[in-house]
């Protein structure tokens, strides 16, 4: 029996999948892992269709405390998501589950110069020591303990119901990828490939002035979350930042899915906006012995220069 936990198992079919999304979100339906889940198979299960391939795997076999995402595809960098149980790891589990996702889509990692891999810490330095030994890859980017803002069901009913508005003199637009791309993806941390598959296949909006010139964007994940969100400096201060991130979340809520987005306390400007925002609901964990668990630390991992 112990022998034939050590294999992964993969979610393929509709019935496995709508079983794991029913199993997985009876708890804690608004921690972050719970809403990247959901969101993640609800898109498998619509058959959203992107330039990627997103493989749901759990670990062990017969009761699987980890899931993992993997969106993999020719032109974009795989990315690995962890799923971590939501009372605490098992480090043999976890060591042993990295290793074989590691190994079964090895070809894919080698033939990329980076793989983002998201999870908490526990998680990520797994992955960085197994992806340096294996693999020989290094981290090299890292942002730690991004709080997650999301939106309750109240909340997601609020956003679709609000007539977003603009200041005068700019308007709400659709982005022209084959124009745009080279504009947005050099002011994002990512590749190119990936950039334009995000806004080719995931809701994406931006604001221009009335006479047509780029002023922000907002972009979103295979995963629900607002990202990317940048507003030119020269348009700064004009309250599109928060357009943009409003109607971007309200086109995720429309379609039934749960909008989120990570903010850095750092940023301190934002991150008070949101925390004093009637839209957005600061997940938080009473409990300081879960706290870590339900921290998120993302890594990028970039392959050595010289392989």
């Amino acid at each position: 029996a112990h022998f034939l936990q050590m294999f992964l198992r993969e979610f393929k079919t509709e019935s496995e999948l709508r079983d794991l999304l029913e199993q997985e979100t009876k708890e804690l339906p608004d921690c972050p892992e719970n809403i990247f889940l959901e969101n993640a198979i609800r898109l498998k299960l619509e058959g959203v269709s992107t330039n990627t391939e997103t493989e749901i795997f759990g670990f062990p076999a017969s009761d699987c405390r980890y899931i993992f995402f993997v969106e993999h595809g020719e032109d974009v960098y795989p990315v690995i998501h962890v799923r971590q149980p939501l009372y605490g790891h098992r480090a043999g589990e976890l060591d042993e589950s990295a290793k074989l996702i590691i190994e079964r889509f090895k070809e894919h990692f080698l033939k990329h110069s980076q793989i983002l891999v998201v999870g908490d810490k526990r998680c990520t330095d797994t992955f960085v020591h197994h992806l340096s030994s294996s693999l020989n890859f290094t981290a090299v980017h890292k942002q730690e303990q991004i709080p997650e803002f999301y939106m309750t069901a109240a909340q997601r009913e609020q956003v679709i119901n609000t007539n977003v508005q603009v200041p005068e003199g700019f308007k709400f637009d659709a982005i022209d990828v084959d124009k745009e791309a080279d504009t947005i993806y050099p002011l994002w941390v990512v590749e190119k490939e990936f950039t334009i598959n995000r806004l080719r296949h995931l809701p994406s909006i931006c604001i221009r002035t009335n006479e047509g010139e780029l002023a922000g964007w907002a972009m979103s994940t295979f995963y629900g979350t607002v990202s990317h969100l940048y507003v030119f400096p020269q348009f700064r201060q004009n309250g599109l930042g928060n357009a943009l991130q409003l109607a971007q979340a309200a086109q995720y809520a429309k379609k039934g899915a749960r909008p989120s987005l990570y903010v850095s306390p750092g940023n301190t400007v934002v991150y008070k906006r949101f925390s004093n925002s009637p839209f957005w609901t600061l997940w938080t964990e009473s409990d300081e012995d879960r706290k870590e668990i339900l921290n998120y630390t993302e890594f990028v991992v970039f392959r050595p220069a010289d392989e």
